[in-house]
Formats: structure tokens, sequence, C-alpha cells
């Protein structure tokens, strides 16, 4: 599959905690022609973890199917397989994703 970029929101399995479930993800960086580097979103505020809250106001295109605002998990870097990917969901806005990147970087 072509055409994911760094600030795409992609639905793709993704193992958190102790389970692996399709959910939303941050495209962080293109690690190589079939790898991905991502951060996962959840719905609820995390009170123990770094977490950036996003909504609706912060996607270029597209959003996710929720009324409520999300948060990206920062400190949830990983990597996924392109052919994993089930559906593109969105692009996140410039200026927003480079929030993203720095307190990801800041998380590292």
């Amino acid at each position: 599959m072509k055409g994911y970029r760094p600030g795409d929101i992609i639905l793709a399995p993704f193992r958190l905690g102790n389970s692996t479930y399709s959910r939303p993800l941050v495209i962080i960086r293109v690690a190589d022609d079939e790898n991905l580097h991502v951060c996962p979103f959840t719905s609820r505020c995390p009170s123990d973890v770094p977490a950036l809250e996003c909504s609706i106001h912060h996607f270029k295109k597209g959003g996710l199917d929720l009324f409520e605002d999300s948060y990206i998990l920062i400190h949830e870097v990983g990597t996924i397989h392109k052919k994993s990917i089930r559906t593109k969901k969105g692009t996140l806005e410039p200026d927003y994703f480079r929030t993203v990147l720095e307190r990801v970087h800041l998380e590292l």
C-alpha cells in the first residue's frame, strides 16, 4: 500500500497492554517501504501516562467516529506493517502534527 504519510490517521491492529485490536493510530514516521512508526489513540483521558488531547478541529481531513475528544498516547510509539492497515481515517492539521512530533520526541 502506498500513499501513507506522517500525520495520517489509520485504523490497524495494535497491541496496547495485554490486548491487540484495531484502533486509530497516527503515523509518526515512515520507517521503510514496509513499516510505519505510530502512536495509538484512546477515547479515555489517561491519568498516569503522557497524552495529547485531539479533537475534530485538529484534523485537516477526515476524523474519528467519536462524539467526544480523543487522546494520542505519545509514550506508546510502536511499529506496524503497512499491510495491516484497514483504512485511512484522516490527516492531522500540520501545526498540530508538529506539536505531536515535538511531544513524542520529548518522551523517547
